[in-house]
């Protein structure tokens, strides 16, 4: 069976600009239909006779064919047409989708994905897909002949049809649903793949130009039976459905009686096996539509901008921040009305004093003159305590009102929070679709170097802040790259060494506390230390005698070194000396931290640690020369006050004890510069205890000293590299209620400094 595609594929997009207010939501969907392409075709290469994973293609590619018609997409829809006849072809078994093919077709992909991206930055060219088509062609040379149609006696007409049935349906649609016509289009998408549709009322193309949409009607014919017609028309947003079925279909065929054609049986290709747990016809049977059922679906979902929820975001950030300014107020206030401090003792300033002038009264026997001159200054200091009274009055009508501003600025504080949480949530997305993404890189890297290679994905409905997800896609790239080409060996190396010839790359995340944690792990040779120490010396990064001191792991912190590689030959994927460090330069932009562990002959995992969010970061606040820092409370293991006959100096550096614990110990002044000579002084003072923040990070522990500890407090972190300069050991600064800076500290960051200097003071002995 061929195919011809209804119009020529020319590069000649009749994109419009009344069809641009759905680009955006056609962008996002297609990408979306395209990853689960990818998959639907890497799961038919394991399988041909996967048949759901061929229906779930021939259904990406149709919708992608109709939505890039409807927006006038005529290049684009085409050769998606070109994709689908090929994959009817697939599903009917007259062809096998093979190593070869895959490979084309997965090209032929890269194409719909470049037209999209070309979209995104406005540029409305379709591209030429020529050349594919004739790779396409050219595979298709293997492909058996199917057999010629054999003609069958023409019908006689009769009044109802028995091939197929008319159905008219009705679809009512939730009151105030948004977005109806492109539900309505989603509906008329989905049908168009059961039968053919031959009347719609308003005209599909014309939905867009109605305000509300509450009903559209159209009539198919189809040889499917209602029931299944209902669960394909009944997406997200309908409210009911009617279905009339008729004399449709013999009103609209018996003009002409047809003439049926049948084919016969198409042969199972030789290259196609037949499993047990397979049926032994070629042909793929239906699988069940996955339906959703309007009256009992719980959520909607609705596309948002991603700059929209960043507006949001940061007016989150400033209610935030004018709750603090609140409630610093009230917190100053308080005293001033609290009852047992102003008010009590007005009180009982006014009562003493009433008695002290009645004693003055009495012992009062002088002439009328002074006395009518005491009486004149009695009253008058009568009146003044009766104003007394008045202002006491005033204090307890205040408390009361201060006592309602401290409620609202509760309730305030509750509203700002789950507001802030609601925003956060609108952000998160799970990691799926970033991790799918390297089912296509892996196995395109693996044909490319010859090395089996299967990838394991875990706790990919882990969620993540939207942002954070678009920005991890290059460094997970660097990594799945290097798991390939420098951590797995060749089949037959891993034979010798007693492996499976198959490598295993896993791609796992999880929630720890506040964080995310994102782990890449291969089962290959591990990182050659000794390879990494000969390569440190060549490059002049430290002495022969310094590496033999240095234990493994800090031997391999050196890859993190720009431009260091241990790869005995450059290839395309990687040995050039670039990579790694734009990993870790890559996470620590999105405030995270990077490790590595290694085992010789067992593998290598690179563990991502990453906050939740961007945004809104849980603090530990502290004070230093009279200044506000803070530090993620996940990085805070304890905070503890140490004597300081507890402070001691072992080999040149200052160390604290803990319980038993030899911890080393840094101070602000110790580590940064402020504006002069670093103070290489531990404590910032010389007497009483040290106030010792104890920090993990990087998997080693750390006791930072600082002069006072404030609190914990939700802080809106700022971007230091945007705004002014990045400064080693800070992450970020934030603005307080009162209108103070507060800087963050880098625990990641501030661990590395105290390594340094550690190696530096090792060198120097």
């Amino acid at each position: 069976m061929t195919s011809e595609a209804p119009t020529p594929l020319e590069n000649d997009s009749a994109f419009s600009a009344e069809n641009a207010q759905y680009l955006q939501v056609y962008i996002e969907e297609s990408e979306e239909e395209l990853e689960g392409l990818i998959e639907a075709i890497l799961q038919l290469e394991e399988n041909p006779q996967h048949g759901n994973a061929l229906h779930k293609a021939f259904r990406m590619l149709h919708s992608l064919k109709g939505s890039s018609g409807m927006l006038g997409f005529e290049v684009v829809g085409n050769f998606a047409h070109e994709l689908e006849d090929r994959f009817e072809r697939y599903r009917s078994g007259q062809a096998v989708l093979d190593a070869a093919t895959t490979t084309v077709v997965l090209k032929c992909v890269d194409f719909f994905r470049s037209f999209l991206e070309r979209l995104r930055s406005g540029d409305h060219t379709e591209g030429d897909p020529t050349t594919l088509l004739d790779q396409l062609r050219a595979v298709e040379q293997r492909w058996p002949e199917a057999p010629p149609p054999v003609a069958v006696q023409p019908v006689k007409p009769m009044p109802v049809m028995t091939i197929s049935s008319g159905l008219k349906i009705v679809v009512h649609f939730r009151p105030g649903l948004q977005l109806a016509d492109l539900k309505a289009r989603l509906i008329v998408s989905r049908l168009s793949s059961i039968g053919e549709i031959i009347d719609c009322e308003p005209p599909i193309d014309d939905v867009h130009s109605f305000d509300e949409l509450p009903l559209f009607s159209l009539t198919i014919v189809t040889d499917r039976p209602i029931d299944e017609v209902r669960k394909i028309a009944n997406v997200d947003g309908v409210e009911s459905l009617e279905i009339q079925s008729g004399d449709l279909t013999a009103k609209a065929f018996q003009a002409e009686a047809p003439t049926v054609t049948k084919r016969p049986d198409p042969p199972i290709p030789q290259a196609l096996p037949v499993s047990a747990e397979q049926p032994s016809s070629p042909a793929i049977a239906p699988p069940d539509i996955e339906t959703v059922d309007a009256k009992t679906t719980a959520s909607e979902t609705l596309r948002v901008d991603i700059g929209r929820l960043d507006h949001l975001m940061n007016l989150t950030g400033e209610l935030v921040i004018a709750n603090a300014r609140l409630a610093q107020i009230a917190g100053e206030m308080s005293p001033l009305f609290h009852r047992s401090t102003v008010f009590k003792k007005s009180k009982d300033l006014t009562e003493r004093l009433r008695q002290r002038f009645a004693q003055i009264r009495q012992s009062l026997n002088g002439t009328p003159e002074s006395a009518a001159v005491w009486a004149q200054i009695s009253e008058g200091l009568a009146d003044d305590l009766d104003g007394l009274d008045r202002q006491s009055e005033l204090w307890e009508a205040g408390h009361r009102h201060f006592a309602d501003v401290g409620d609202a600025v509760d309730q305030l504080t509750r509203v700002s929070k789950n507001l802030q949480r609601g925003v956060l949530n609108t952000r998160m997305v799970p990691v799926s679709p970033l991790f799918n993404r390297f089912k296509r890189v892996v196995r395109d890297l693996s044909v490319e170097r010859q090395k089996q290679v299967q990838l394991v994905i875990q706790g990919e409905k882990t969620e993540l802040d939207k942002r954070m997800i678009d920005a991890l896609g290059d460094p997970l790239l660097h990594l799945v790259r290097n798991s390939i080409d420098h951590g797995l060996e060749p089949p037959h190396i891993r034979r010798a060494a007693g492996k499976p010839e198959t490598g295993i790359i896993t791609l796992e995340a999880a929630h720890r506390g506040n964080n995310v944690l994102i782990t890449v792990r291969d089962d290959g040779a591990g990182i050659n230390t000794d390879r990494i120490r000969a390569r440190i010396v060549e490059r002049g990064l430290a002495t022969a005698a310094v590496v033999q001191e240095l234990n493994d792991e800090q031997i391999m912190g050196y890859i993190w070194h720009p431009g260091f590689s241990t790869a005995e030959s450059v290839t395309e994927i990687s040995g050039r000396g670039v990579g790694m460090d734009i990993v870790r330069n890559a996470i620590s932009e999105l405030s995270g931290t990077i490790d590595v562990a290694s085992t010789p002959g067992d593998g290598t995992t690179f563990i991502i640690r990453l906050p939740l969010t961007l945004a809104i970061i849980h603090s530990l606040m502290m004070r230093y020369r009279g200044e506000y820092f803070s530090i993620p409370l996940d990085d805070v293991r304890e905070i503890v006050s140490i004597p300081r006959d507890q402070v001691y100096a072992v080999h040149r550096h200052v160390t604290i004890d803990v319980r038993g614990e030899l911890i080393p110990l840094i101070s602000m002044g110790g580590t940064f510069q402020w504006n002069g000579p670093r103070d290489q002084s531990a404590p910032a003072s010389t007497s009483g205890p040290v106030n010792v923040v104890v920090l993990n990070a990087r998997g080693k522990t750390l006791g930072l000293s600082v002069d006072s500890l404030v609190g914990r407090a939700d802080l809106v972190i700022k971007s230091l590299t945007e705004n002014f300069q990045p400064v080693r050991g800070l992450s970020g600064a934030s603005i307080l209620g009162d209108g103070a800076v507060c800087l963050m500290l880098d625990s990641a960051a501030l661990v590395e400094l105290a390594s340094e200097r550690a190696q530096t003071d090792t060198s120097r002995r």
